[in-house]
């Protein structure tokens, strides 16, 4: 067989195991694992890279890298468990020296699977040990998730400073401890992705964001507003990825002039225009999933600030159609448009009609990307119909619909065979988990979509 060089081994299933026009990357890696030892010593590293992605499936593993002491008390649980002959032999690989997500809520399952059984006492010492398994000298974490009071043990150990003094990437949830961010905001400068979960912005927490040297997203689920000094510590970042949801208060002196990606979920109308016209022309994504209230300035502010917009998410009601004509003809560089129906009472129930009208008549060139959630009712099959047959001579369109509806999938099969459709995807669950043509990883959806992008190292 033909050697390739590991290094471009390397460079080759790095880049396939972000690739996601496969649905499972993880089970084609593993496939890839038996060809010869080169191969596996290669693939190994990237697998373990983050052993979380498998969930309870490595936990085995990690466990068989245990002292034998740790194994004896455990030996109860072990040889009740499934593939017990694992856990008892040592490894072949260190492989958890490969990891650099560490993540507290897996371990900490890991930890009450084990040990639920055996005084509290031998708890306190098998966690010890399996934390110093992670966090020790060799060790160098890019991810941290904390979302348990497991990080408590953490500051005793050593070297956890020298682990965790390079991290990209750190979610956070529910007010876990001032007292460890404080210690983050010692050690940790280099932060790029920043999301904060059931936790309020607190002083510890405006600190951490501010003396991080190049940090570019922040997602967060609870902001009671943005106010003039937090605007300030955010205006000091480059900001190009930010996911906001319930946001009532923003100031006006925001400025956000590098933001690329915006997603918001439940934010008033008025702060919706406020952070799009402080982006100053360079949002390329916007993803809106829904609102406190509704009109259509929202709309009007995306195609007058956002001439290279790409991709756009929106719930739509009928007012809002004409609206939405005017952004197509205004946003040339649109390639993917995703709409849910929605309404605002009765009289305003979305007209798919209409709008495949305006789709057909009004799209830019540049677009050929359509995600439909039908939420209330199906367009006419004669208006999908004339909606297709417009689209004839374009570039072939890739759709994707929430509904198993016979008749509508029957038509489309049609036009898959003439070539005028590329490819359709239906399923209800495609709203959440399918973006770009391809599945996402929705446990690690914010941290996969920021990496891949070219700002990243």
């Amino acid at each position: 067989m033909f050697n390739l060089n590991i290094d471009i081994l390397i460079l080759i299933f790095e880049e396939l195991q972000y690739n996601k026009s496969i649905r499972n990357v993880r089970n084609t890696l593993y496939s890839c694992l038996l060809v010869n030892k080169t191969w596996c010593s290669v693939i190994i590293p990237i697998l373990w890279k983050n052993p979380w992605s498998d969930k309870t499936s490595n936990n085995n593993v990690i466990i068989s890298h245990l002292s034998n002491e740790a194994k004896e008390i455990l030996s109860n649980q072990i040889k009740n468990g499934k593939n017990a002959s694992t856990i008892l032999q040592r490894p072949l690989y260190n492989y958890v020296s490969f990891c650099k997500y560490l993540d507290l809520y897996y371990l900490d399952k890991l930890l009450f699977h084990y040990t639920r059984n055996i005084e509290r006492s031998k708890k306190s010492f098998i966690a010890d040990e399996i934390l110093k398994l992670f966090i020790n000298k060799n060790s160098k974490f890019t991810h941290l998730k904390i979302t348990t009071c497991l990080y408590n043990k953490i500051f005793p150990i050593p070297e956890a400073e020298h682990c965790f003094s390079e991290l990209k990437v750190l979610i956070y949830y529910n007010d876990s401890d001032q007292k460890l961010l404080e210690w983050l905001t010692k050690i940790s400068k280099s932060i790029k992705i920043f999301e904060l979960h059931n936790c309020k912005w607190n002083s510890e927490i405006l600190n951490l964001i501010e003396v991080q040297n190049n940090l570019n997203s922040i997602v967060c689920d609870v902001l009671d507003g943005i106010d003039s000094y937090k605007s300030k510590i955010l205006t000091k970042h480059t900001l190009i990825s930010l996911h906001i949801q319930s946001c009532f208060y923003l100031s006006k002196h925001l400025s956000l002039p590098n933001l690329k990606f915006l997603t918001v979920e439940c934010i008033l109308t008025e702060n919706l225009v406020i952070i799009i016209e402080c982006t100053k022309g360079y949002l390329t994504e916007i993803s809106i999933d829904n609102f406190f209230d509704k009109n259509n300035r929202y709309i009007q502010s995306i195609y007058q600030n956002c001439p290279n917009l790409r991709y756009l998410k929106l719930p739509l009601i009928n007012e809002e159609v004409s609206e939405l004509e005017i952004l197509l003809t205004k946003c040339k560089c649109l390639v993917e448009l995703f709409i849910i129906g929605t309404h605002n009472g009765q009289n305003s129930l979305l007209g798919w009609d209409k709008l495949l009208n305006i789709l057909a008549k009004s799209s830019p060139t540049s677009l050929f990307k359509f995600k439909f959630y039908f939420t209330y009712e199906l367009p006419i099959l004669e208006s999908f119909k004339l909606f297709l047959d417009n689209w004839k001579g374009r570039h072939p369109m890739l759709l994707q619909t929430n509904i198993y509806d016979e008749d509508l999938l029957t038509l489309i099969k049609n036009y898959i065979d003439e070539g005028i459709i590329k490819s359709h995807i239906c399923g209800g669950d495609l709203i959440r988990n399918f973006h770009d043509n391809g599945y996402i990883d929705t446990d690690y959806t914010v941290i996969t979509h920021v990496i891949n992008k070219s700002y990243i190292v």
